[in-house]
């Protein structure tokens, strides 16, 4: 087999994988986790998400407001997908929004461009491992997308939701509350 021949086999297996609810179930997630993780990054950081969004060129200038505005949308659409709520359109603006990232990510590292693009809110030189990042998420949303006819059978219910805004609110505490609640715990064993 050759290389392109090679690629269409194993896009073949990707899809018959995925026609397999549990496979769909951990496609999304990865996802939906994917958009959970950027999304809490830009509501705890927005100044830095604002950069990245500026040093992308899509706007020349721009707040605070901006960052947290992206990462709400982030979240909303990743509880959209642990939900099942609407999940071809979720599925099909997460597609778009990772495709995006990743054409706007190829055109700066091919302009041989490596300034921190503020990806998930570090200010690490950019790469190619944020690319396919990128790509890889854009591709499992699309696939998912694709397979539209089961798309109804996804996890869904209030369960999943509950467990996913317990997520995000586990990952918004900061280390120090962490370290505060361990002190606390230590003095009341000790009594």
């Amino acid at each position: 087999m050759h290389g392109l021949e090679l690629i269409a086999h194993a896009a073949a297996n990707v899809w018959s994988l995925l026609a397999d609810l549990q496979a769909q179930g951990i496609a999304v997630w990865v996802v939906a986790g994917t958009l959970l993780w950027s999304g809490t990054v830009k509501m705890l950081r927005p100044a830095v998400a604002t950069a990245g969004v500026v040093r992308f060129g899509l706007l020349k200038r721009g707040s605070p407001a901006v960052g947290r505005g992206i990462g709400i949308a982030e979240l909303c659409l990743a509880m959209f997908l642990i939900a099942g709520v609407v999940p071809l359109f979720a599925l099909a603006t997460a597609t778009a929004v990772f495709a995006t990232f990743a054409w706007l990510i190829g055109a700066q590292l091919r302009a041989g461009d490596t300034r921190p693009c503020y990806c998930f809110g570090s200010d690490a030189p950019l790469t190619r491992t944020a690319l396919v990042r990128a790509a890889v998420v854009a591709g499992l949303a699309f696939v998912l997308a694709t397979t539209a006819p089961v798309l109804g059978s996804l996890p869904s219910g209030t369960e999943i939701a509950r467990n996913a805004v317990g997520a995000l609110a586990v990952n918004m505490i900061r280390p120090a509350s962490i370290a505060s609640t361990a002190v606390l715990r230590k003095g009341r064993s000790s009594t």
